[in-house]
């Protein structure tokens, strides 16, 4: 890799968590564009923070600017996606054979508020599954 001055990396994209931001940030550099994280460190140790500095962001030279926003522009349309042509017989739906689907979890807000304000910890809970097809 060439020399390049930290002012030519431009942000391209920013999320809310690290992770997501380093799976992008891998596919980036699997197509050859290098790619650094920005606010990486303070995502995880201060997540609030993080939010109000704009998230965790991805930097790459500006002469990679336009190719990254498309390989993103892929990334967020699902052409990388694995998708499974075997369906696992306990991810399929027992009167229909159906591929399940997680179920919406409860509210996100309340569980902030009661973890945050209350400071009451909260149980954790399977993930819960439904069909669908028929709704079992």
């Amino acid at each position: 890799m060439s020399e390049t001055n930290t002012k030519d990396w431009v942000i391209v994209d920013s999320f809310i968590d690290v992770i997501h931001a380093d799976i992008v940030r891998g596919r980036l550099e699997a197509e050859g564009i290098p790619a650094i994280l920005g606010n990486r460190h303070l995502a995880t140790a201060e997540w609030v923070w993080s939010q109000a500095m704009g998230g965790v962001q991805i930097l790459v030279p500006l002469e990679h600017i336009s190719e990254a926003r498309e390989i993103i522009a892929e990334i967020d349309s699902g052409k990388f996606a694995v998708i499974n042509e075997e369906v696992r017989q306990e991810d399929a739906c027992h009167a229909c054979g159906t591929t399940l689907v997680r179920k919406a979890s409860g509210s996100w807000k309340l569980a902030l508020f009661i973890g945050h304000f209350l400071w009451l910890p909260l149980p954790f809970r399977k993930n819960l599954y439904s069909c669908p097809k028929c709704g079992t």
